[in-house]
């Protein structure tokens, strides 16, 4: 039990140092005469994971700015990382980072989109570059919108609440936000079992989404 809290030290060292690839692992020999065992560690460090850029292809120099700030993984600063631990590169934290750029991606019209992420080594020693590539495809938008089964509540004050409109680009987001709005609005008076669903409809020649409400008030 001591040596493998010990073992596990050793990984959680060489990750936290940015040696994203390092494997490590033990041979054990025993020796009868003596009853003690000799352990070999053996260790292939693999490419230090210190970033020394990210390069974003096929994205908008906003759309490059938005989304670096929402992800985890950063360039490494000298200056700064010692103590805020960011530019080392952690597998984990790059899967979340993909799942963040393709939300980013989707909520802003582009339902298609895919990313890929390649990881290369830097001309610098032990440093490594990260380079981001999206295929974004073609953008969506919203089509016309309709809705029904409100009566508590006006069509001025359900249509308010929306965070879309005809025209604007698809968005996800969007769509789950205004449901929460109308909900809410619902709520505050009284109406908790209030339900909103919605159902889109894809019109592939256009690139629209149509979008249907159905509103169930429930009782007060």
């Amino acid at each position: 039990q001591s040596f493998n809290k010990a073992f596990h030290k050793l990984k959680d060292y060489y990750v936290k140092q940015g040696f994203f690839e390092a494997e490590l692992d033990y041979i054990t020999s025993l020796d009868p005469c003596t009853n003690t065992v000799d352990i070999t560690i053996e260790v292939n460090e693999g490419r230090a994971g210190r970033i020394k850029k990210i390069e974003f292809v096929n994205f908008t120099e906003c759309e490059e700015e938005a989304i670096l700030e929402d992800m985890v993984t950063k360039p490494y600063n000298i200056f700064l990382s010692w103590y805020t631990g960011e530019g080392t590169y952690h597998e984990d934290a790059m899967q979340q980072d993909r799942f963040t750029i393709l939300n980013y991606l989707h909520n802003h019209g582009y339902s298609d989109a895919t990313v890929d992420i390649e990881i290369c080594e830097s001309t610098q020693n032990n440093r490594i570059e990260i380079t981001i590539t999206a295929d974004k495809g073609c953008p969506y938008f919203f089509g016309p919108i309709s809705f029904e089964g409100n009566k508590l509540l006006c069509n001025d004050e359900i249509e308010e609440r929306f965070l879309f409109s005809e025209g604007r680009r698809s968005s996800p987001e969007a769509i789950r936000d205004s449901i929460k709005r109308i909900t809410d609005a619902y709520g505050r008076r009284g109406y908790i079992d209030a339900i909103v669903d919605y159902e889109a409809r894809l019109d592939c020649a256009t690139h629209t989404y149509s979008m249907h409400m159905t509103i169930e008030e429930g009782e007060q």
